[in-house]
């Protein structure tokens, strides 16, 4: 039962907190760095094979692959939602799946690497790894935007997806209504979190 009234508070947090970014987004004219969904990716910290990557449009399967067999499995009801979801817990962060696609994550300590890749003008793309117990700092000066547009030491990102028309060859960019964002507390990153 408390682990129930956990998700349901989590899921509650991500979309509070969804609606106060937007709001602060609103209020500040600032709008934070975009972020292509599937330029993301978690891997355990000390691994640097991109291959042992899990993406959020993975699937159990591709988690269990990538970050090896979780301390467990359970099944748990998200009340808001009214439906169940398989929620993936490794010593560091929990996972959750509802019929095989992910629906969030929250990451609580450096056992975790998340690596995003921001693409430049000149077709280059710039790969950055962040942690739980990185420097607010780092964030800072990495994604400017964002940490300018920060409410209450949560740092939110956009999110988008590229479609490209094999046809045409030309791309084409949905945002998604989807949450990342950094925590931030006392000048240091204390939690990931990804959510629908």
């Amino acid at each position: 039962m408390l682990n129930n009234k956990k998700k349901v508070i989590m899921v509650c947090l991500v979309v509070w907190l969804y609606a106060l970014c937007l709001s602060s987004f609103a209020q500040t004219g600032i709008t934070p760095n975009a972020l292509q969904l599937d330029q993301i990716a978690i891997l355990k910290t000390g691994e640097k094979n991109s291959e042992s990557a899990f993406n959020p449009l993975g699937t159990p399967s591709g988690l269990i692959k990538a970050l090896g067999k979780p301390l467990s499995i359970t099944k748990e009801y998200a009340e808001i939602d009214d439906i169940y979801l398989i929620v993936y817990k490794y010593n560091g962060a929990e996972f959750d799946f509802n019929r095989n696609s992910l629906v969030g994550f929250h990451i609580t300590n450096g056992n975790f690497i998340v690596r995003t890749q921001t693409p430049r003008l000149t077709n280059k793309t710039d790969t950055f790894n962040f942690r739980v117990g990185d420097p607010a700092s780092r964030v800072q000066k990495i994604y400017p935007q964002s940490f300018k547009a920060n409410r209450d030491g949560r740092i939110f990102f956009r999110l988008y997806s590229l479609t490209k028309n094999p046809n045409t060859n030309i791309s084409t960019r949905t945002n998604l209504d989807a949450s990342f964002l950094f925590v931030i507390e006392d000048g240091v990153l204390t939690g990931i979190i990804f959510g629908e």
